[in-house]
């Protein structure tokens, strides 16, 4: 039976990889893209083992990232229905960084299975 996680955003374990990188070297999080999708994880994984979208959607867009200086960053994506036949009910976002030995990677992964949003 798969199971549900409650609507929130996991890092991934290639995300906290990342940060564990940046830490050692003083770099950068850079952000790439964000994509969204109408699927669950997976069973037999859990959201930190998320390396993309169970179902992608579309692609959606970073309209914002704010850095209080607090440990924190909040990223605004922004996602519209262009392209899309008919609307869906998004239930995962994963938001992607650029890794310096791998690329580019799924940072976080969001759940919204729980209460999904109508796109």
């Amino acid at each position: 039976m798969a199971v549900t996680y409650a609507d929130g955003s996991y890092i991934t374990r290639q995300g906290t990889d990342l940060i564990a990188k940046l830490l050692a070297s003083r770099g950068e999080l850079r952000f790439t893209r964000a994509t969204v999708g109408d699927g669950t994880v997976p069973e037999g994984k859990t959201p930190e083992d998320m390396t993309d979208l169970a179902h992608y959607r579309k692609d959606g867009m970073i309209a914002a990232i704010e850095n209080p200086g607090t440990g924190e960053a909040s990223v605004a994506i922004q996602v519209n229905s262009e392209e899309l036949d008919e609307g869906i009910n998004c239930t995962e976002i994963v938001l992607w960084a650029e890794d310096p030995d791998l690329g580019e990677i799924a940072y976080t992964y969001f759940a919204l299975a729980q209460h999904p949003e109508w796109i």
